[in-house]
Formats: structure tokens, sequence, C-alpha cells
């Protein structure tokens, strides 16, 4: 599995202003991608996890230390088939939403669930 996402702790600060009695700055996010292999089952408590609904990926980074950020990113599958010559072969596989164990862990809507609640929004023809 690969997410490409925005973890606030590898910011970069651009700018400063002051408006009023509040300093405002502003910030560049650079970009961190991470990959990791799917658990299948929690070995912790996790309020919300639903198996039916989500999956848990080992947020593993050196550059950063906490995914605070990732939410919203998309998450990727790559094919294992072997090729005569590599090119990409990505399949949405879902969406980064939160993080258990002070970031250790992230967990990942499935892509059927996105699929779901896209055609209930918009219809089938989505």
């Amino acid at each position: 599995m690969h997410c490409c996402g925005f973890p606030i702790d590898k910011h970069i600060p651009v700018g400063r202003r002051v408006v009023g009695t509040k300093t405002e700055y502003d910030l560049a996010l650079r970009p961190t991608v991470f990959s990791g292999t799917v658990l299948h089952l929690p070995t912790f408590l996790a309020n919300d996890f639903d198996g039916e609904r989500h999956y848990l990926v080992p947020y593993e980074r050196h550059d950063s230390k906490h995914p605070k950020g990732l939410s919203g990113a998309a998450a990727w599958w790559e094919s294992d088939q072997p090729q005569t010559i590599w090119k990409p072969n990505l399949v949405f596989a879902g969406i980064c939403t939160s993080c258990y164990k002070d970031g250790a862990i992230e967990q990942i809507v499935k892509a059927s669930a996105v699929r779901r609640f896209l055609e209930e929004v918009f219809g089938q023809d989505c």
C-alpha cells in the first residue's frame, strides 16, 4: 500500500503577518510518501475500526514523526503481477482518515466504502 500526503510536521514557514492582535503564519507543506503492508485486524483497542469498511497500515516514516495532515490522502495498491517493462500499475485502495497508537498505525477507508458513498450521493453514473 502506498500513500502520499502532507504531514504538518514537515512544514516550512514562508511568511508571517500581524492581523489585529493575532499573528498569522504562512506554511508550505512538503509531501511525503509512505508504504506499508496491510494489517488485517487491530491487536489494540480501536473504537471506530470496522473491518468491513477500514484497514490499517503501519506508518513508518523516519523523516516525519506523526501522520497528522495525511487525512484525506489517497491510498494506492500496486499490483505484484510481473511486467516485462515496468510501468506504474496503481489501483485506488482508499482514503486515509485517522491514526492509532500515537501515529504508528494509519486507518484507511476501503475503496469499496468510498465508491458506495459516492454512488449514494451522486448516483450510479458517477
